[in-house]
């Protein structure tokens, strides 16, 4: 009967020539959530789910781990092609860091089908004013931290988020992602990023609501050490998702980054009594003395501070320290003070203040 009605089909309507052969039509059921195709679905699953969402995001392609033999709700292994139907666990046509969040949700019996299984499920819409994206850097050093910020605290019920970020790669590079984690006890989120020419994906996903406290989201640049000049840059974000919905940030960071130069920076305290810490900064790697001189010329005491870094000295640790003292160990008196930064051929001056 079949054979007849074949025979009746005007196939592919002349296009082109059709043959009628014999062969077996496999139906596959596919388990939602297995992206890995061992017949298990598990945090495993998702954070290859994650590592999808995160090169997706800079135009990356991701091939799933698949087991090469059948999982137990198939005949055959799965394949890459069917791993995206898998992965997608909500049915929205898109893998995004919820599907993760749903994986991970179902692995510890939160949920035990996936909205893929259940069209009524609930929704996690989120609100396009319930976040902040920031930034800010801690100076215009080449020794600086650009911390570009996504606090999501507002949300009542962060599961997921995905970010993209786009950045010169010859003015900056990505040095720290993380999540703040000030809550204790419990699992930390799952968290994936990818890098490419000048982009960076970060997506995260948890198996309960993250706490308000713990929901911002840290990406930390750091200039690179080959800056000669001045030199002005921006961060964008070209991708922004909470939960299940996608947001469009509009976000644009611009900073300016000068070179290390030679100076000998302000003393503190000042005026002081009996102490002192000097800090100065190099243009290059250095042998650094300081002369530090009275009014009328006389050399009061030399610090010799050795071998340092290009780069700014200014913490206690770092910076030269001075006791207050001449080169016999007697107090100085009150009075203005000279201290004169010397490297290589370099010279740098300033004043201080010792007061009684």
């Amino acid at each position: 009967m079949i054979l007849k009605m074949l025979k009746l089909l005007n196939l592919n309507e002349g296009g082109v020539t059709s043959t009628i052969v014999s062969g077996t039509l496999t139906v596959v059921t596919l388990m939602y959530g297995d992206v890995t195709g061992n017949g298990d679905v598990t945090a495993f699953d998702a954070s290859w789910v994650l590592e999808y969402v995160a090169k997706d995001m800079i135009g990356q392609t991701t091939t799933f781990p698949i087991e090469t033999s059948a999982p137990t709700w198939a005949t055959l292994p799965l394949a890459q092609a069917d791993a995206f139907s898998v992965a997608d666990v909500d049915a929205n046509d898109i893998v995004q860091s919820m599907d993760a969040s749903l994986i991970l949700q179902h692995d510890v019996d939160i949920i035990t089908t996936f909205p893929a299984d259940n069209p009524a499920a609930p929704s996690r819409a989120v609100s396009s004013d319930a976040y902040q994206l920031a930034a800010n850097a801690t100076s215009e050093r080449p020794d600086a931290r650009i911390t570009v910020s996504l606090d999501a605290a507002g949300i009542d019920d962060l599961y997921a988020g995905e970010l993209a970020l786009e950045f010169d790669a010859k003015v900056v590079r990505p040095a720290r992602i993380y999540l703040e984690r000030k809550s204790k006890g419990g699992k930390p989120p799952l968290l994936v990023h990818a890098e490419e020419e000048g982009r960076l994906g970060v997506a995260f996903a948890s198996a309960k609501p993250i706490a308000a406290r713990d929901a911002t989201l840290n990406v930390v640049f750091e200039p690179l050490g080959s800056i000669e000049g001045p030199v002005d840059g921006a961060i964008r974000s070209s991708r922004l998702g909470l939960n299940a919905t996608r947001l469009d940030p509009s976000f644009e960071f611009r900073f300016h980054i000068e070179p290390f130069r030679f100076q000998a920076l302000a003393n503190y305290p000042n005026p002081f009594n009996p102490e002192t810490w000097i800090p100065f900064e190099l243009n290059e790697d250095s042998d650094v003395t300081i002369h530090i001189y009275g009014l009328d010329g006389q050399r009061v005491r030399t610090l010799e501070i050795g071998s340092r870094a290009i780069g700014v000295h200014a913490g206690r640790d770092a910076a030269a320290y001075w006791d207050g003292r001449n080169e016999l160990g007697e107090a100085v008196s009150s009075g203005v003070y000279v201290y004169e930064l010397r490297a290589g051929a370099q010279r740098a001056m300033r004043r201080m203040v010792v007061l009684k």
